[in-house]
Protein backbone atom coordinates (compact mmCIF):
# COMPACT_ATOMS: atom_id res chain seq x y z
CA UNK A 1 0.00 0.00 0.00
CA UNK A 2 1.86 2.99 -1.34
CA UNK A 3 -0.66 5.32 -1.86
CA UNK A 4 -4.56 7.05 -1.90
CA UNK A 5 -6.60 9.40 -3.01
CA UNK A 6 -8.39 10.83 -1.08
CA UNK A 7 -11.79 12.60 -1.68
CA UNK A 8 -13.34 14.30 1.11
CA UNK A 9 -15.20 17.97 0.99
CA UNK A 10 -14.81 18.41 5.03
CA UNK A 11 -11.74 20.00 5.36
CA UNK A 12 -11.08 18.94 9.02
CA UNK A 13 -11.66 15.40 8.24
CA UNK A 14 -9.43 15.95 5.40
CA UNK A 15 -6.42 17.33 7.29
CA UNK A 16 -7.04 14.70 10.36
CA UNK A 17 -6.77 11.82 7.36
CA UNK A 18 -3.97 13.40 5.37
CA UNK A 19 -1.88 13.29 8.85
CA UNK A 20 -3.12 9.53 9.89
CA UNK A 21 -1.62 8.35 6.51
CA UNK A 22 1.55 10.24 6.94
CA UNK A 23 1.95 8.68 10.13
CA UNK A 24 1.54 5.57 8.26
CA UNK A 25 3.91 6.42 5.43
CA UNK A 26 0.89 6.27 2.68
CA UNK A 27 1.24 9.43 0.70
CA UNK A 28 -2.07 11.02 0.02
CA UNK A 29 -3.32 12.83 -3.03
CA UNK A 30 -6.06 15.32 -2.52
CA UNK A 31 -8.17 17.05 -5.09
CA UNK A 32 -8.00 20.76 -5.61
CA UNK A 33 -12.02 20.07 -6.54
CA UNK A 34 -14.25 16.81 -7.14
CA UNK A 35 -15.43 17.74 -10.34
CA UNK A 36 -14.86 14.68 -12.38
CA UNK A 37 -12.11 15.53 -14.54
CA UNK A 38 -10.03 16.89 -11.92
CA UNK A 39 -10.70 13.30 -10.23
CA UNK A 40 -9.92 11.72 -13.22
CA UNK A 41 -6.51 13.36 -13.82
CA UNK A 42 -5.61 12.85 -10.29
CA UNK A 43 -5.84 9.17 -11.06
CA UNK A 44 -4.65 8.73 -14.51
CA UNK A 45 -1.46 10.60 -13.02
CA UNK A 46 -0.31 9.15 -9.76
CA UNK A 47 -2.28 5.29 -9.92
CA UNK A 48 -3.31 5.15 -5.95
CA UNK A 49 -3.50 2.07 -4.56
CA UNK A 50 -7.38 3.22 -2.72
CA UNK A 51 -9.24 5.45 -3.08
CA UNK A 52 -11.50 6.87 0.00
CA UNK A 53 -14.39 8.95 -0.71
CA UNK A 54 -16.85 10.98 0.42
CA UNK A 55 -20.92 10.12 -0.85
CA UNK A 56 -22.12 13.32 -0.15
CA UNK A 57 -19.59 15.85 -1.74
CA UNK A 58 -20.94 19.46 -1.99
CA UNK A 59 -19.60 20.01 -5.74
CA UNK A 60 -20.36 15.81 -6.84
CA UNK A 61 -22.10 12.93 -5.61
CA UNK A 62 -19.66 10.40 -4.59
CA UNK A 63 -22.00 7.59 -6.03
CA UNK A 64 -22.01 9.27 -9.40
CA UNK A 65 -18.53 9.86 -9.55
CA UNK A 66 -17.45 6.14 -8.96
CA UNK A 67 -20.22 5.07 -11.31
CA UNK A 68 -18.33 7.14 -13.65
CA UNK A 69 -15.10 6.32 -12.83
CA UNK A 70 -15.88 2.57 -13.03
CA UNK A 71 -18.04 2.42 -16.62
CA UNK A 72 -15.15 4.62 -18.30
CA UNK A 73 -12.79 2.75 -16.75
CA UNK A 74 -10.47 5.04 -15.91
CA UNK A 75 -9.63 3.01 -12.41
CA UNK A 76 -7.49 -0.26 -12.86
CA UNK A 77 -8.48 -3.34 -11.31
CA UNK A 78 -6.31 -3.07 -8.72
CA UNK A 79 -7.63 0.06 -7.29
CA UNK A 80 -9.87 -0.46 -4.41
CA UNK A 81 -12.74 1.96 -3.99
CA UNK A 82 -13.61 2.67 0.40
CA UNK A 83 -16.76 4.69 0.34
CA UNK A 84 -17.21 6.61 3.63
CA UNK A 85 -21.26 7.99 4.65
CA UNK A 86 -22.67 9.23 7.77
CA UNK A 87 -25.72 7.15 6.58
CA UNK A 88 -25.71 3.36 5.74
CA UNK A 89 -25.63 3.68 2.44
CA UNK A 90 -23.52 0.41 1.98
CA UNK A 91 -25.61 -1.47 -0.35
CA UNK A 92 -25.54 1.51 -2.65
CA UNK A 93 -21.97 2.10 -2.65
CA UNK A 94 -21.18 -1.26 -3.67
CA UNK A 95 -23.68 -1.45 -6.45
CA UNK A 96 -22.32 1.75 -8.01
CA UNK A 97 -18.56 0.63 -7.94
CA UNK A 98 -17.25 0.16 -4.56
CA UNK A 99 -15.22 -2.29 -2.87
CA UNK A 100 -15.97 -1.34 0.64
CA UNK A 101 -18.02 1.02 2.92
CA UNK A 102 -17.37 2.62 6.33
CA UNK A 103 -20.12 4.18 8.54
CA UNK A 104 -19.53 7.75 9.91
CA UNK A 105 -18.12 8.07 12.25
CA UNK A 106 -15.65 5.47 12.01
CA UNK A 107 -12.21 4.52 14.51
CA UNK A 108 -8.95 4.93 12.88
CA UNK A 109 -8.22 1.26 13.26
CA UNK A 110 -10.67 0.10 11.18
CA UNK A 111 -9.92 2.72 8.20
CA UNK A 112 -6.81 1.63 8.32
CA UNK A 113 -7.63 -2.08 8.09
CA UNK A 114 -9.97 -1.83 5.33
CA UNK A 115 -7.12 0.44 3.45
CA UNK A 116 -4.26 -1.90 4.07
CA UNK A 117 -6.70 -5.09 3.42
CA UNK A 118 -5.94 -6.96 0.06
Amino acid sequence: MNSILLIEDDTQTANLLTILFDIEGIKCHLPQDFHYESIKKIILENQPDVILMDVNLKQNNGLTLIKTLREERVLNHLTKVIMTSGSDLKDECINAGANDFLLKPYMPDELLSKVKQN
